[in-house]
């Protein structure tokens, strides 16, 4: 395939010498036109962007913006809607070339409203990297004539709540890879091909007849489907709408699908266009469907209707096959093998619907010891529980992605000693249909709770009761602050506990949630939990069902990514690991050569500046001139300086500290943070504003340290660890290793390595670092650090462990694996005995309960 090379492009920003860069904001200000290169057209007196300058086509108010055959333009970057609100953007171009060095964005920030679409009927756009269509918000290109050749990736629908449609109705895509995502709920992310063509580097068949079967590449020409074809004189993949239909395609539910409602019961496909009859197969496992003919178990019949009423199983994988049969019977024509996964939970209360209206608060479904007076009276249950906040709408609403979450207080401190809450069903439930066999929910404490045991207690129409127990730590009810939802917990009880206590599971009437004993004949204490989501499921993956960290049984020892089967990606895992070994290493002073920062503050007689004592000059300064630092004289780690944050101030730090970084950067420090349960802010490196970073470290309320490392703009590794329980009392030395050759992020607490992350390749590019803080990124925000830094130091390579223990003030030590690792047998080494008990474990599934099917 032939590129269009930046070689020009690069030959003019080099000899523009120390020219910087200038940020271009389009304006529509000719009213003669809204042509791309006329230098009326853009605010200020900068005029049409030059070669190494940015594009921004941001202005709702002259939202068009066009291109035609007299434009030959060179840009760095552009931006097709960055971070206007309710702003819909609009590029035409009909002729004329356009080059864009390193990115061009549609939909870059998350901006509600905010829309893109650009429409091609001729000329070229060419970029040096990605061409994100859909960054944050909705985004579509609409050609029928033109080139867009972006130089690596077409990045489809990104992340927020991004969409993105290509419709190629004419025209070519030349593209190095192609990602299409799709983050949106409500809007598609797809590739549309009529009679356009798309080309990607390399043999892409599969990847691209998967995007097919799973409905993101689609053919919109009549009687023609997606044809793939790898060119290997040039390395390239073509992709047209030319195949003809002759096969089974379009199957609903779509091939790959999960969550799919399991009260559907069909399957649906688009007939071949020469298909009279259907031979359909379906089966729970694809080797088996992929070989069964008409002879086999699998086999459901020949039949004339494209579609076929059958039972789904809630949470196993479905496979199927539709071969097309021809009117007189001779012509058998093949087809693929689709999946899908219907959902394996059934909700029955995932409090979302809760409000502040009178009849429909939440503490009117689920009963307590409290009751309500309006619109009737309904007296308590006489226990020590009230559902739902003092204040409408009674619901907690700060749950992220669980949404409203249910409040419950407990008050064991009084007789009865203990607390209910309980849910009445309209009609019975039967809990057994569809191969359901667990019933749960979520939960999430707090710190300041007293220790009390949670129970669910499920009641059939005749009263009888079965109790089921928390298989976790009853401590978990007390654990972090109740304000992040990500430390909750799960409530999983197996309903084979439940048929022995006499409760009839296809009747139930009633499920309950208690807390405390009932036995209870003294004061216990009180408290308030969360609840969400409560539910019954098929067995599913539950590594851990009874939340002590460890395995349901031996056949998950070589499952490193929990997903309930040993396959591929955890030989993978084991491999990035192979021969890795505990050892005693004795510390080693750093390369001083390759330090780029050091802060010691020490000597600083102005708190206002921060001497770099490394030799480089990159001193750091409070944020703003009205801000004061804390810098004390005493008392640091060793005895010396230390910056003292109190949440009023952070400093800057040249973002020319990082300019030497790309695959490995090393960052050291002493911290000492109180246990005020905040997010606190320790350090960011930053592109173009404090979002879009390349580094974060931060500290959570549930005394997490977290990690993270990349090229900004969302392309991110991250690595995050509890930090020791005495955090608060105590010097910590923390050092955050960046590895992305060896696809490493290490996280050191004292000296030791705590957590690693061994899929983390995203380099960092530290030339596009404006920016540093330590201490915080904005005045008034919540993300301020409280609590001391100390000796806080920047390496452009990745330090070795030996070199950790001597920034540590460690001489000496024994560095184990760690917990993460792949050392199977834990003999101390990642060899073949590991490897020999991951191959008896190989393609072996564990869910939980146990399927009874």
């Amino acid at each position: 395939m032939k590129k269009i090379v930046f070689v020009l492009t690069a030959l003019l920003i080099f000899t523009a010498g120390a020219a910087m860069a200038e940020d271009h904001y389009w304006s529509g200000g000719d009213p003669n036109n809204n042509l791309i290169s006329d230098p009326d057209n853009y605010w200020g007196d900068k005029g049409v962007p030059a070669p190494g300058d940015i594009l921004y086509f941001d202005n709702k108010w002259s939202p068009l913006m066009e291109m035609d055959s007299t434009v030959d333009l060179e840009v760095n970057q552009a931006y097709l809607g960055k971070a206007t609100a309710d702003g819909v953007f609009e590029m035409n171009v009909s002729g004329g070339s356009l080059n864009v060095s390193d990115k061009f964005v549609m939909c870059k920030d998350n901006r509600s409203g905010m829309e893109a679409t650009l429409n091609m009927s001729g000329g070229t756009i060419s970029t040096g990297g990605w061409f994100t269509l859909g960054g944050q918000t909705k985004a579509a290109v609409n050609m029928t004539g033109g080139l867009l050749d972006v130089g690596t990736k077409l990045a489809m629908g990104m992340y927020g709540d991004a969409s993105g449609v290509l419709n190629l109705d004419g025209g070519t895509v030349i593209a190095g890879e192609i990602d299409i995502r799709g983050q949106s709920t409500t809007e598609p992310t797809v590739v549309n091909i009529s009679d356009g063509t798309l080309i990607i580097d390399g043999d892409q068949v599969s990847q691209v007849n998967d995007y097919v079967n799973n409905g993101k590449i689609v053919s919109t020409k009549q009687d023609l489907g997606i044809a793939a074809e790898y060119d290997e004189e040039n390395d390239e993949t073509i992709v047209t709408a030319s195949l003809e239909l002759t096969f089974a395609s379009n199957p609903i539910p779509a091939n790959n699908s999960a969550g799919i409602d399991y009260d559907r019961d069909m399957l649906d496909w688009t007939a071949g266009i020469e298909a009279d009859k259907h031979d359909v197969y379906l089966g729970y496992n694809e080797a088996d469907v992929e070989a069964a003919d008409t002879s086999s178990d699998l086999y459901l019949g020949r039949i004339d209707p494209n579609e076929i009423a059958v039972d789904y199983i809630m949470g196993l994988t479905h496979y199927w096959r539709v071969d097309e049969v021809s009117a007189d019977g001779t012509e058998i024509w093949t087809g693929d093998v689709w999946s899908f996964t219907p959902q394996e939970t059934f909700m029955i209360d995932d409090f979302e619907d809760y409000t502040g209206d009178e009849g429909n608060r939440v503490y009117q479904t689920w009963h307590d010891g409290v009751g309500y007076s309006t619109p009737v009276v309904v007296p308590g249950n006489g226990t020590g529980s009230q559902v739902g906040y003092p204040e409408s709408p009674y619901v907690e609403q700060s749950g992220f992605a669980h949404g409203q979450m249910m409040p419950v207080y407990y008050n064991n401190d009084e007789a009865p000693y203990y607390s209910l809450v309980t849910k009445t069903f309209d009609t019975v439930q039967d809990f057994t249909r569809e191969e359901i066999q667990a019933v749960g929910f979520n939960f999430k404490g707090s710190e300041d709770n007293d220790v009390e045991p949670i129970y669910l207690i499920l009641e059939d129409d005749l009263g009888n009761q079965a109790k089921l127990s928390y298989a976790g730590d009853v401590d978990d009810i007390a654990f972090g602050p109740i304000v992040n939802w990500d430390s909750g917990f799960k409530f999983n009880a197996d309903l084979a506990d439940a048929s022995p206590q006499g409760v009839d599971l296809t009747q139930v009437k009633k499920i309950h949630i208690q807390i405390g004993e009932e036995t209870a004949s003294a004061p216990a204490g009180s408290g308030m939990v969360l609840i969400d989501n409560v539910s019954i499921q098929s067995p599913r993956c539950v590594w851990d069902s009874t939340g002590d960290g460890t395995p349901d049984s031996f056949l998950q020892t070589a499952d490193f990514n929990h997903d309930c089967v040993v396959d591929e990606d955890d030989m993978l895992y084991m491999a990035g690991q192979w021969l890795e070994s505990e050892n005693v290493i004795t510390a080693e002073q750093p390369d001083q050569a390759h330090k780029l920062v050091h802060y010691d503050f020490n000597g600083i007689t102005d708190p206002n500046t921060i001497f770099d004592i490394s030799g480089n000059g990159y001193d750091a300064y409070p944020s703003s001139a009205e801000e004061t630092a804390v810098v004390q004289s005493s008392g640091g780690y060793n005895g010396s300086g230390y910056a003292d944050f109190d949440g009023n101030f952070h400093f800057l730090i040249p973002g020319e500290v990082f300019s030497s970084v790309t695959d490995q950067v090393s960052v050291s420090m002493w911290l000492k943070v109180p246990d005020n349960g905040e997010w606190r802010d320790v350090m960011r490196a930053y592109r173009s504003d404090w979002g879009d970073q390349s580094v974060r470290i931060n500290l959570t309320p549930d005394k997490i340290v977290r990690f993270f490392s990349g090229s900004g703009d969302g392309e991110l590794d991250g690595v995050t660890e509890y930090y020791p329980s005495d955090a608060d009392q105590r010097w910590v030395h923390y050092a955050f290793v960046k590895d992305a050759g060896a696809s490493k992020a290490t996280i050191y607490i004292d000296g030791l390595p705590a957590e690693i992350n061994y899929g983390a390749d995203t380099e960092i590019i530290g030339s596009e670092i404006v920016n540093a803080s330590l201490g915080g990124v904005r005045e008034g925000t919540w993300s301020r650090m409280e609590g001391d830094m100390d000796e806080v130091q920047i390496y452009d390579y990745a330090l070795a462990p030996a070199e950790i223990l001597y920034l540590a003030d460690v001489s000496s030590t024994t560095i184990p694996l760690p917990d993460n690792s792949a050392d199977v047998d834990d003999s101390g080494e990642i060899n073949l005995p590991d490897y020999a008990l991951m191959a008896g474990e190989w393609l072996q599934t564990e869910l939980w309960p146990e399927p009874l099917y």
